[in-house]
């Protein structure tokens, strides 16, 4: 189908930005077609947009746990690549594709390149080959250290001159040589994306500062200071040796003060209780909802109801990682493969990952006995794994229809107790009001001379007037019957 437009000035201009970022005024640097694109990445640019200091923040135990089970449990799962169309060409494609991704450690290049999640942005280099089958294939797919490149002000990738390229030029780096991915950013001018290591900065940092302080105080106070006097007036040599002696036995606990100088500690006046562990212990939980959008897969919680929450909150979290990995791999280089290898009217295979969801114990229990109805039984080796050790076959099973009723369970696996049935229902409301009789009459009898009031109030003192010993005699006589019946059928 072909579009219609009877007036050809008005139709729309083709491959046109008009508000792209060179569209803007820079000065003098305007007119340079590969000018540098500035950041908005506000802490990265207060550093000199140097990755190196986002690097130390790796270093962190918590941050390192963190992302480690973000990006592991992405890897983790399984890949799964299908043909784009139903034409022959499209089933050609797909599994071309699978072979070549099991040539590479796919895996591990995914794994590095979530590392955009952390940064902002990745970029990977894609070494091109031909195999022996003459399909275009990759004969590695590198992660470049992103620091070696930039943006310009098209948001192109270059990289930065080096010695060897002998160009005075930076070089570009375009399609299909390189795949990149941005994460985090609010919109397309920003093409360094806006990492989680802009958000962990100050976390980190005060955490650290925490710990400092706190192993200066243990260095301060884990062992008793030295104190040395001296006389006044005596000679500075005299005063070195004695300074001295204190540091040979204590380093940076000692002092000397002169004889008779009055010293003392001045200590602020303060409410609450703070320390330096409970800083460290908020930090860790800042840098946990940072990373995986809460704390309890990473630290303690209060109760399973919020851990399933906290859980869920994790699963989309990496399933989202997933997602836009897979589509940035599927819009690059599956595109690229496709197209080499199988022409523009192939269609490029669907590629994702199996992210799913754990059940609970109660939700598998329920899907094993489902499974159970349709006339499958598991086999002791999934039951074990599933259910763990220590459970035998039971010869008399207890039924799990949802159909079945108390009444149907207490017949079939406690005859006896139908027996005990019919005795409580033999029991006539005659019965329980003779029983109740003396327990209830002497309340009635004072809320009629006193009043329902003043009953309220004297409650505990009419308790002291009812008669409880024929409604004990009546139970006594149930449970004695009950217990027999249990004894003499135990067999």
């Amino acid at each position: 189908m072909t579009a219609i437009i009877k007036d050809k000035s008005k139709a729309p201009k083709t491959e046109v930005e008009v508000s792209s970022v060179k569209s803007e005024t820079h000065g003098f640097n305007s007119y340079m077609s590969d000018m540098l694109s500035p950041t908005e990445d506000t802490v990265l640019a207060s550093i000199g947009g140097n990755y190196k200091v986002y690097d130390e923040i790796r270093r962190d135990g918590q941050v390192k746990a963190c992302f480690q089970q973000r990006r592991h449990a992405v890897v983790s799962s399984e890949l799964i690549i299908e043909a784009g169309g139903d034409a022959p060409v499209d089933k050609a494609a797909a599994d071309a594709l699978i072979l070549e991704v099991d040539r590479l450690k796919f895996n591990s290049k995914c794994n590095k390149m979530l590392w955009d999640h952390f940064y902002g942005y990745a970029t990977s280099e894609l070494v091109w080959c031909i195999r022996s089958t003459g399909l275009y294939g990759w004969k590695d797919i590198k992660v470049r250290d992103r620091s070696r490149f930039y943006y310009d002000i098209d948001c192109n990738l270059r990289l930065f001159d080096s010695a060897e390229n002998g160009s005075d030029k930076d070089k570009l780096c375009i399609e299909p040589y390189f795949w990149t991915t941005s994460v985090g950013a609010t919109h397309d001018d920003e093409p360094y994306g806006l990492g989680l290591a802009h958000y962990l900065y100050w976390p980190v940092l005060f955490k650290r500062g925490g710990i400092k302080f706190w192993m200066k105080f243990i260095e301060r106070f884990a062992q008793p200071s030295i104190i040395g006097t001296y006389k006044k007036g005596e000679k500075k040599t005299e005063t070195d040796k004695l300074l001295a002696a204190i540091k040979s036995i204590a380093s940076e606990t000692g002092t000397i003060f002169p004889e008779g100088m009055d010293i003392r500690l001045l200590e602020a006046t303060r409410s609450g209780s703070i320390d330096q562990s409970k800083l460290i212990d908020m930090m860790n939980d800042e840098i946990s909802k940072i990373i995986l959008g809460q704390t309890m897969t990473t630290d303690n919680g209060s109760s399973q109801s919020q851990a399933n929450v906290h859980w869920d909150v994790r699963q989309d979290i990496i399933a989202s990682d997933s997602s836009m990995q897979c589509e940035s791999f599927k819009d690059g280089p599956a595109t690229w493969f496709t197209r080499f290898n199988f022409g523009e009217d192939a269609k490029v295979p669907l590629i994702s990952r199996k992210i799913e969801k754990d059940e609970t114990p109660a939700e598998k229990v329920k899907t094993d006995v489902e499974k159970r109805k349709l006339g499958f039984k598991p086999t002791q080796e999934y039951f074990d794994a599933t259910y763990g050790e220590g459970w035998v076959q039971d010869s008399d099973p207890v039924n799990t229809d949802e159909e079945s009723n108390f009444s149907d369970f207490a017949e079939a696996t406690f005859p006896d107790q139908l027996t005990l049935d019919t005795a409580l229902d033999a029991i006539t409301s005659n019965d329980m009001n003779e029983a109740m009789q003396t327990i209830i009459e002497p309340i009635l009898s004072f809320a009629e001379k006193n009043g329902p009031q003043s009953t309220l109030l004297k409650m505990a003192d009419v308790y002291e007037n009812m008669d409880f010993d024929y409604l004990g005699e009546q139970l006594t006589q149930m449970f004695f019957a009950s217990e027999t019946l249990g004894h003499t059928s135990a067999s």
